[in-house]
């Protein structure tokens, strides 16, 4: 008779000003045995670059990643060290997000190569997919011995939350957006053709309600580490108020054996608290709205969606950004004391 295995260890960290952010993340990796998981010469973090400019809980934090690389760099001081993100439609958010998100300081610290998979030759991928049979994917990602996804806490209009397995969605190129219809069955084969060893999920600075970009912050003050992403990704669930068993990308994974949605908790008792309900922002609702009419082909399956693209992004860009994200950002930076660690540049 087979033993049953021991559910994957699942860590869940309290950020403090006195520990400090990257000894709490350090503590949570370690806490997840990630020495047993994150192996081989070449290593990709992948990093959520949503966002250029600098909107509280949007991106992976700096003070997050530093950690990360911190613990990996020590334990491994000759590994090949990658990070990079893809770029949404119509903008160059990788590159710009660099600078003014501070990543290419830390990629001159620790030694770390910053990747526009946008800008990356495709390679196909045969899939026994929930919906697809193959799919493309940056080769960087796939010459990479090991693949640790940093994604953000954040709740989304489409997927009720996006944390470890939904960052993978970036791994796509821009035509992502096609999937939207069958978001929760392709996070499940992307992931199931990427096969992430190990997750960190930023909880420090987060966004509830209209996430995952215009949503308001959440200060979370939170860690969680895991080489099972279903288990981590429902331990925030869970943490948001919401019930992972309701949201289909995780049920669809437990199914798929990814992991599972019952994982082994240990660190801090960390309790719960109940975001905001995810919806949509304007232009979402607008871009649900049009997606299922008679126009979605005209509009999504042509090339008149980058002129879409540009028109939202110039919103963001001129009105949304300068007027309602902005402050927030000054006002994280003069309260919280995540706000000095901000290489904020506005």
């Amino acid at each position: 008779m087979q033993e049953p295995t021991t559910p994957a260890a699942v860590a869940r960290v309290r950020v403090t000003q006195a520990e400090g952010v990257q000894a709490a993340v350090r503590r949570a990796m370690e806490l997840a045995s990630w020495r047993d998981h994150i192996r081989g010469s070449r290593i990709f973090l992948k990093i959520n670059t949503l966002s250029f400019p600098l909107v509280p809980g949007t991106n992976t934090s700096p003070w997050v990643l530093e950690g990360v690389l911190q613990t990996i760099r020590e334990a491994l001081p000759d590994v090949r060290l990658q990070m990079g993100d893809s770029q949404i439609v119509g903008a160059d958010n990788v590159r710009r997000a660099e600078k003014i998100w501070g990543y290419d300081r830390l990629a001159a610290k620790y030694g770390v190569e910053y990747v526009d998979l946008s800008r990356d030759p495709l390679e196909e991928v045969q899939v026994d997919g929930m919906h697809v049979r193959k799919l493309v994917f940056p080769r960087t990602l796939l010459e990479a011995d090991c693949l640790v996804t940093l994604p953000v806490m954040k709740c989304h209009h489409l997927s009720t939350i996006t944390a470890s397995l939904k960052n993978q969605w970036g791994c796509l190129p821009t035509f992502r957006h096609n999937f939207h219809p069958v978001l929760h069955q392709v996070i499940v084969d992307i992931n199931q053709a990427l096969a992430p060893r190990f997750t960190v999920i930023d909880g420090t600075v987060c966004q509830e309600g209209k996430g995952p970009r215009t949503g308001d912050v959440r200060i979370a003050d939170l860690v969680i580490a895991s080489p099972d992403l279903v288990a981590a990704d429902a331990a925030a669930a869970r943490y948001m108020g919401f019930d992972p068993r309701q949201i289909g990308f995780l049920t669809n994974a437990e199914a798929r054996g990814l992991g599972s949605i019952e994982g082994r908790m240990v660190g801090d008792d960390v309790g719960s608290e109940q975001f905001a309900t995810p919806k949509s922002n304007l232009l979402g609702g607008i871009h649900k709205r049009l997606r299922a009419s008679f126009l979605k082909p005209l509009l999504f399956d042509t090339p008149i969606v980058q002129v879409l693209a540009k028109g939202a992004l110039v919103y963001n860009s001129l009105l949304w950004y300068p007027f309602v994200a902005r402050p927030k950002a000054q006002k994280l930076i003069r309260e919280s004391w995540y706000g000095p660690q901000f290489p904020f540049k506005g």
